[in-house]
Formats: structure tokens, C-alpha cells, sequence
């Protein structure tokens, strides 16, 4: 929990927004700088593809938000999306990391299989090389790219 989260109360929150759970959206309920009118979408996207919404001259993210606006208390951790969706702010989507159960061991291996697969995929794609080698004999590019993948983490780790 970060001290600047102590500055905004729940009540402020729901007084300058409405938080739909089933939708995910967060409205303004008043006149915002005179750009932002009473009914509009609260929140802009950052680099990393977060929703983030200023109130008060603070970002605080949209996650981080709707937990405190449904709960009442501010996440411990981070906010995690069960769907790994960013933008996806259902409540029932977003988990406080800190009080979430563990991940289940086949939970981490799908989700480390995906982040290999979308690196494997840039990898193919960008060398024109590994693209005519992989055309030619997929199932062993891929393999070996696994492979280079696994000691360029361990090099990294270790």
C-alpha cells in the first residue's frame, strides 16, 4: 500500500465516479476540468497497457481503484487480471495479489507457455532465417528456439 493511496477516501471516489462491477467501466459523475462531462469514460491507457485514471493531480490505475471503490480498502499488492486482460476491470476479474491463492503448478506452466509461444512467434516472424527454417521443418524450430529460450533465462537467473 502506497501513503498516497491514504489521500483518497472511498467516499471521494464515489463521489466523482460511478464503477459499473458487471461492465468494468468507471463514468464520471461530475464536470472534470471542463473536458470531462458528467457520463464520459474515466481513465487513459499507459505504455504497459493499464487504464489509468487522475484524480486530484494522482494516476491511480483503474484496478487498483475498483477493488478500494467495491471494498473499501485498498489492495495490498498488485491488482492481478485473471484473464491477463489489463483492460478488462470487471471485479470479478481482478485479484489483490497478496491475498490470492498461489497459482496451481498447472496454471504457472499454461502461463509460462504462453509467454514462450509469443516470444517463439517474434522470434520466427523478425529473423527471415529462422522463418525459411521453420517453413521447412516446424516442430524442430521450434524445439530448438525452446531451447535458446530456456538457457537465455537460465544466463539470465543465474
Amino acid at each position: 500500500m502506497k501513503d498516497r493511496d491514504f489521500l483518497l477516501t472511498q467516499e471521494r471516489l464515489k463521489d466523482l465516479l460511478h464503477y459499473d462491477p458487471q461492465t468494468g467501466l468507471f463514468l464520471w459523475r461530475k464536470q472534470r476540468m471542463g473536458r470531462m462531462k458528467p457520463g464520459d469514460e474515466a481513465g487513459t491507457l499507459n505504455a504497459d497497457g493499464l487504464v489509468m485514471i487522475c484524480i486530484d493531480s494522482r494516476l491511480y490505475t483503474a484496478g487498483r481503484l475498483a477493488v478500494f471503490y467495491m471494498t473499501g480498502e485498498w489492495p495490498k499488492g498488485r491488482v492481478r487480471y485473471k484473464d491477463g486482460d489489463k483492460q478488462n476491470l470487471r471485479f470479478k476479474n481482478m485479484v489483490d495479489e497478496k491475498t490470492a491463492k498461489p497459482m496451481t503448478r498447472a496454471a504457472a506452466y499454461q502461463r509460462q507457455w504462453r509467454k514462450d509461444r509469443v516470444w517463439i512467434e517474434r522470434r520466427i516472424m523478425s529473423d527471415p532465417e529462422i522463418y525459411e527454417e521453420w517453413t521447412a521443418n516446424p516442430r524442430a524450430t521450434v524445439k530448438k528456439l525452446r531451447q535458446q529460450r530456456r538457457d537465455e533465462q537460465m544466463r539470465y537467473f543465474s
